[in-house]
């Protein structure tokens, strides 16, 4: 059981990173590359980057955790870049797939 699995209500501020459960896992790669450069083998960062994938299973149960992000703007523009570019799937539970702010 991982922490995720009991989440109930989740709330973020994160102003530099888009928060690994809406993550992408080219952005996950990117990010943790550029954290660490050279700490860990192709093959780990590979492991790192699934294990990340895996956790986000959580978004998708039923019921739904309540979830609150909050970024700056540029961490959007930044994470549209890999998304209009080489990142994700239109399956992948990313940021967009939850929508801007409804104001809630």
């Amino acid at each position: 059981m991982s922490i995720e699995d009991s989440l109930v209500e989740l709330r973020s501020f994160q102003p530099q990173l888009v928060n690994g459960l809406l993550q992408t896992a080219e952005y996950a790669r990117a990010v943790m590359l550029a954290a660490g450069p050279g700490e860990c083998s192709p093959e780990e960062l590979e492991r790192k980057v699934a294990a990340r994938m895996i956790r986000q299973h959580v978004l998708q149960r039923q019921p739904a955790p309540k979830a609150h992000f909050i970024y700056d703007e540029a961490v959007l523009d930044h994470a549209s870049m890999y998304e209009r570019g080489r990142c994700g799937s239109a399956s992948s539970p990313n940021w967009r797939s939850l929508g801007r702010s409804r104001g809630t």
